[in-house]
């Protein structure tokens, strides 16, 4: 559940906080108020895309913080990406634009790439408005509505599916390899044995060529390498004058006045760490010191050996002598193709049958769970058509053969309408008018609450275009939602507003020169009938406010909208242009 809402200098917000409780929470307000402002500083923070109208002044920074419960669904979402949460930390997702118009996204304080946190805005939270209702006819929206309605059987089919393509795709891909380097290998068959014969001669490793490189440089210099370890073997441990006998000079000072100083033993155990020290340094130069005295000849084995290295990376290499490690085992792979070739395209042929089996059972599955997911979509949509003014219209799911089976399957997903008893059904998005849509959305919005209670969702003027009994129906289908999960509403209806346990009203308001937001909470009754009076007539005056009383009576008789005043509420914010 959202909990809390931080913004600063996002459009004309300059400051809100805004908390959010648990029901129906409306945000009210004269046309061009900013409303629509308010719920797009939380999409942003969610991770839409943002545009230069969403900063304030541009040197000022713009950021928005969400805040929202910690559930263990969310925080194993985090942790699987490498975000973990303590036990008692909060979710909080930022978005923040700079005075010098860098972007960042952040998760629980920790950088967040923006891919991810629009994914998990999507996890917190449903954004329902005008433009998912345009969506609505796009068939990649109409596929995942349907199989998130039909929970865990077909979202697991539907990644069975996505799963079993990618191997087919990845065994296609294997096998179209070795069918063009078959080919190619045959071309160049006697080039392809000389080299392996060359690269089997000389067995190059990882890494050697460069290591080679190191020490023919360590030999080249030896003998003004071996004069300064000799020199610095002689500070250390030399007969006269050395570190080592000075150390072992002043150990026996301390130790003789040991007895009369106690204190002195932290000192005496320093210089016996010392002179370990020391003698430790002083071995190592001494074994650096041998391993040159032991290399005669070695430079000229290793100058033969890089030659042939490079070579070798001229011949077949492009030059890279340090790549030839790879190299080898790239000419192996190519007379293992040509010694073995059949046998490899035999089997890459039968891993990619085997993958084309798993994926036409895993879609034979997946349209399975998906008809019976569109029979109960169905139904229960159409139940929601009466109390929406649609009375008599029918929604159905039909789906339509593609060329071949994809990552989402062998068929596509249609949403079908029927605005009359009668009609034929034909698909939503050449039929529907975009009053109906919305309704047919929020249908959609009302289904999917009852697979997935506890969610919040955020309408933005899903009411666009009805009145009258649609919009009450409207508002006693958003009240009934809030039962279950929790809604966030930006209206112009007061049919849907008296049914929230929370109202918050938007105005703009002259500051300086230019003008700002102000979000004013509804904190008391009388405050709420005047606003209700004011969203039904334009103005408070007795009628609207008697009728104003009688909608606010029959929304708390419903169940809806008692809480008014009770729940947690923003402040009105210092605002600015």
């Amino acid at each position: 559940m959202l909990r809390s809402l931080r913004i600063e200098n996002f459009a004309l917000i300059r400051s809100a906080d805004v908390e959010f409780g648990a029901g129906l929470t409306a945000f009210t307000g004269e046309t061009g108020s900013g409303k629509s402002m308010l719920l797009g500083a939380l999409a942003f923070a969610c991770g839409a895309r943002n545009d230069s109208e969403s900063i304030a002044r541009p040197d000022e920074r713009t950021l928005v913080t969400l805040r929202v419960d910690a559930d263990a669904e969310l925080k194993a979402w985090l942790d699987e990406r490498g975000y973990e949460i303590e036990e008692d930390e909060d979710i909080t997702l930022e978005r923040e634009i700079s005075r010098s118009g860098k972007s960042a996204a952040r998760i629980c304080g920790r950088s967040a790439s923006l891919a991810v946190l629009r994914d998990f805005g999507r996890e917190i939270v449903d954004l329902v408005g005008q433009h998912e209702a345009q969506r609505l006819t796009a068939a990649s929206f109409q596929r995942s509505m349907l199989d998130r309605f039909g929970g865990d059987v077909t979202l697991a089919a539907a990644s069975a599916v996505a799963t079993a393509y990618r191997a087919v795709e990845a065994a296609r891909n294997r096998l179209t390899e070795l069918e063009a380097g078959r080919r190619t290998e045959r071309e160049r068959a006697a080039f392809v044995h000389d080299a392996l014969r060359a690269f089997e001669a000389l067995r190059p490793e990882a890494g050697e060529y460069a290591t080679m490189r190191e020490r023919r440089t360590v030999l080249a210099h030896g003998e003004r390498i071996a004069v300064a370890l000799r020199s610095a073997h002689e500070a250390l441990r030399g007969e006269e004058g050395s570190v080592e006998s000075a150390i072992g000079g002043a150990d026996a000072a301390l130790r003789s006045i040991l007895p009369l100083l106690p204190e002195i033993a932290e000192m005496l155990a320093r210089m016996e760490a010392l002179q370990g020290e020391c003698g430790d340094l002083a071995l190592e130069i001494s074994r650096a010191l041998e391993s040159l005295e032991r290399a005669p000849g070695e430079l000229e084995t290793l100058e033969s050996r890089s030659a042939e290295f490079e070579r070798l990376a001229r011949l077949y290499g492009n030059g890279e002598a340090d790549a030839l490690a790879m190299l080898w085992e790239e000419m192996r792979a190519a007379v293992d193709l040509l010694e073995n070739g059949e046998a490899l395209l035999a089997a890459a042929r039968e891993e990619e049958r085997t993958a084309r089996e798993i994926l036409s059972e895993a879609d034979a599955r997946q349209r399975s769970a998906r008809r019976e997911a569109a029979g109960r979509l169905s139904a229960t949509i159409d139940a929601e058509f009466a109390a929406l003014a649609l009375a008599g219209a029918h929604f159905g799911v039909s789906f339509e053969a593609r060329g071949e089976c994809g990552v989402h399957g062998s068929e596509r997903t249609i949403f079908t309408f029927a605005p009359n008893p009668g009609e034929p059904e034909r698909a939503l998005a050449k039929i529907a008018s975009g009053g109906e849509r919305s309704r047919v959305l929020l249908a959609l919005v009302l289904a999917l609450a009852g697979v997935r209670r506890g969610a919040s969702y955020v309408f933005d003027e899903v009411d666009a275009g009805i009145g009258g009994a649609v919009a009450v129906a409207v508002g006693e289908r958003l009240a009934r939602l809030a039962n279950d999960a929790q809604v966030i509403c930006v209206t112009h209806l007061a049919q849907i507003a008296v049914h929230a346990r929370a109202q918050i009203v938007l105005e703009k308001v002259p500051l300086g020169e230019g003008t700002a937001i102000a979000l004013n909470p509804v904190a008391d009754a009388s405050a709420r009938e005047s606003e209700i009076a004011r969203m039904l007539s334009g103005e408070p005056h007795r009628q609207a406010l008697d009728h104003a009383r009688e909608m606010i009576a029959r929304a708390a008789a419903t169940g809806s909208g008692e809480s008014l005043g009770r729940s947690s509420r923003p402040r009105r914010p210092a605002s600015r242009s």
